[in-house]
């Protein structure tokens, strides 16, 4: 039998001096390489189409659309005037346009910008009822959105962030809800989703002040009710220097991952009963992704390390599987990782 090639993984990364986007077969090899002028910070997928998009770090320029099977660029899209691209986009369930997170120059005002990608005009815009919007999921394909909006005009200032949770109506842009933060966790910003089962999310922030105190930087929203917290031994929480990197659920929704690149750490719960897990050790983790198989996530470095990790929840055990691939010369993971799926 032959050998599967295909791509499973699509991730940025600094490579010899430059930037790139790379695919990786299951195993955690390259399989081409698409470089860049700036530096990418996320990759979204449409299988069925044979598409990706490659999506400049804020404030960035571009996103690229590109063959899955190949990395040649297929087109390139320019963000709405006036605005920047914020890092992260999702496709339509048909692969037919791209839904992008963008914000305005001048006071970061959040646009959720939607781009026909057979023309790559921008077809349709409207608010992310939000400042500083990062990253979007689909909750119900096609209908309902949910975007983090970070809330951060300034990085060097002082003021305090307006960050919030929203669920937009992707065919109108109304507003379908909003949570917004308690004064005590004003300093938090919310920028990462993951989508659960009956349609909550898990979000990840960052915290602007976190040398003033320790608060809660994941949570999952449910729609039908509140924000509920994820809890952490206070010694490892300290270790997380107020950020998390990046966030995802199993194939299964059954477990959650977040990685905590300043504190080395990736970390896990029972989504069921948000129930701590454990952690495992990599220096500068951030991307993390779901695999095919149920209960293990894969995880990559900015020091160019990847790594598998399997969560038996029965027994509370975690394994730390190493892969065996050739190292890229001079290689460095961006923040994120994408399955693209069996």
């Amino acid at each position: 039998m032959a050998p599967d090639i295909s791509p499973r993984y699509l991730a940025a990364g600094g490579v010899a001096g430059g930037y790139a986007a790379l695919a990786l077969d299951g195993g955690g090899v390259p399989l081409w390489r698409c470089d860049l002028a700036a530096r990418a910070h996320d990759i979204a997928v449409h299988r069925k189409s044979g598409l990706c998009a490659v999506i400049d770090r804020k404030p960035g320029k571009m996103a690229r659309i590109c063959d899955l099977a190949t990395g040649a660029v297929i087109s390139v899209l320019l963000p709405l005037s006036g605005c920047s691209f914020d890092g992260h986009a999702a496709f339509s369930t048909d692969g037919a346009t791209l839904f992008t997170t963008q914000s305005a120059a001048a006071g970061q005002i959040g646009q959720i910008v939607v781009y026909d990608l057979a023309s790559g005009r921008i077809s349709r815009h409207f608010p992310s009822h939000g400042i500083e919007p990062h990253e979007l999921v689909w909750l119900k394909p096609d209908r309902l959105l949910a975007v983090g909006n970070g809330g951060i005009v300034d990085r060097r200032s002082a003021d305090p962030i307006d960050s919030s949770l929203v669920l937009i109506n992707a065919a109108d842009g109304s507003l379908c809800r909003q949570w917004i933060l308690d004064d005590e966790l004003e300093t938090l910003s919310i920028r990462h989703l993951a989508r659960l089962p009956g349609d909550r999310v898990v979000f990840a922030a960052q915290d602007q002040d976190a040398a003033t105190d320790i608060r809660p930087l994941l949570g999952i929203a449910d729609p039908a009710g509140g924000l509920n917290f994820l809890t952490l031994p206070a010694t490892i929480h300290r270790r997380l220097d107020g950020y998390i990197g990046g966030v995802a659920v199993d194939s299964r929704g059954d477990l959650i991952a977040a990685t905590a690149p300043r504190g080395g750490l990736a970390l896990f719960w029972s989504a069921s009963d948000r129930r701590h897990l454990g952690a495992v050790e990599m220096s500068d983790v951030c991307g993390v992704a779901a695999t095919g198989e149920a209960g293990t996530f894969h995880l990559t470095s900015g020091h160019g390390g990847q790594c598998r990790v399997r969560i038996e929840v029965a027994s509370g055990g975690i394994s730390e599987l190493e892969l065996n691939f050739p190292p890229v010369a001079g290689l460095q993971w961006d923040n994120h990782l994408t399955w693209i799926g069996a």
